[in-house]
């Protein structure tokens, strides 16, 4: 820890604490289709608990057109310093489904932000051999079908802003965090997950005796890494698609709070943050300036 703790501020909350609070909080703003007024005003909030964080988020507004006709959706981005070139991005979508009136997917998707914005809380506390993005995604959810013109919208456009900044080339990793909190965590790795994170992913897992909640998947997933991987990203997916009965909580109105766990958005913080850190114990040592030849 750096600097925060020894300043005279109280100690943090547990992550998974803060992590419930914010899936309380998230569920309480209500249904947020991607690219719609209540999903401005979800960016908004978000942006504003990055600033109490100490953070300084950006909203990247950006108009598609799709198969409703053109939206404006607004990802939200936050940066973390680091000492060298290179840029890990940490992701969660925060649109919900437009499926009837009134619904708001909790799993999906109030845990995913809301475990972002804990792991956010808690990497801003440390110093970071990369740059650290803290992207929340707008219209990741399809309103039909997906395609060029349905769904991924967010992620594809920061894919695509990450290829004007020139920093593509620099992304290291993608971990994507989307349906964590189910009270029966069942994270399934997708297939298309790089195996080098994913075998990092295990064996943090097995050190803290979790591997009945952290596996290898077999199942694949349109979802936020795909325009990542497609770029030649390295993509991990924390997503729990076992939810409910034969999966039937996932995108239906049973998809509410008193269905996710308090523990298991905890482990999920954890986890991830324990990857960040095996990933910062990797990188490679910046190079330093050389010294000032010295004159006898």
């Amino acid at each position: 820890m750096v600097g925060l703790l020894s300043c005279g501020r109280p100690a943090p909350e547990p992550n998974a604490a803060y992590a419930w609070r914010m899936a309380e909080a998230l569920a309480a703003l209500g249904p947020r289709p991607g690219g719609s007024p209540e999903g401005r005003r979800t960016a908004e909030w978000l942006a504003a608990e990055l600033r109490r964080q100490g953070l300084t988020p950006r909203l990247l507004e950006f108009e598609e057109l799709t198969s409703d006709g053109p939206l404006r959706f607004c990802n939200v981005e936050a940066r973390i310093p680091g000492r060298g070139p290179a840029v890990v991005v940490v992701g969660a979508h925060y649109d919900t489904k437009a499926l009837e009136p009134g619904f708001v997917g909790v799993n999906d998707s109030c845990s995913g932000p809301a475990a972002l914005l804990a792991l956010a809380r808690a990497a801003g506390r440390q110093a970071w051999p990369f740059e650290l993005r803290l992207v929340f995604f707008d219209g990741e959810e399809c309103r039909r079908e997906y395609g060029p013109d349905d769904g991924l919208h967010g992620s594809r456009r920061y894919v695509e802003e990450l290829r004007e900044e020139g920093r593509l080339g620099d992304c290291r990793a993608l971990i994507l965090l989307d349906l964590v909190g189910d009270r029966d965590l069942s994270i399934a790795f997708p297939p298309d997950t790089d195996p080098e994170l994913l075998q990092l992913a295990l064996r943090e897992a097995r050190r803290r005796g979790w591997e009945r909640e952290f596996t290898a998947g077999t199942e694949f997933v349109v979802d936020d890494q795909v325009p990542f991987l497609v770029r030649g990203v390295p993509v991990i997916n924390f997503i729990d698609l076992d939810y409910g009965p034969g999966n039937a909580w996932w995108h239906s109105p049973e998809d509410t709070l008193d269905k996710l766990s308090l523990a298991s958005l905890g482990k999920c913080v954890e986890l991830a943050l324990a990857l960040l850190r095996e990933l910062a114990a990797r990188a490679p040592a910046p190079e330093r300036a050389p010294e000032p030849t010295q004159r006898p």
